[in-house]
């Protein structure tokens, strides 16, 4: 027996539970950050843990150089 036949199903029932877990945790910051966004909060404390939310503005690079141009 090889050790890929050991490796192989431990990978990939542990990469399906990564993604089950992953999906559930992406659904649950999307409505943190949506609840935190209605109730015009950028951190909320709970049970030891800290959410916190920040903006980030992002410019395109290219939009500044034809500024510049014109």
């Amino acid at each position: 027996m090889s050790k890929l036949d050991d490796l192989i199903p431990l990978y990939y029932e542990h990469n399906e539970l990564v993604k089950k877990h992953k999906k559930i945790a992406d659904k649950a910051n999307k409505e943190i950050k949506k609840t935190m966004a209605e109730q015009g909060i950028t951190e909320f404390a709970t049970n030891g843990l800290i959410a916190t939310v920040s903006v980030s503005e992002r410019v395109d690079l290219m939009e500044d150089v034809l500024m510049e141009k014109i």
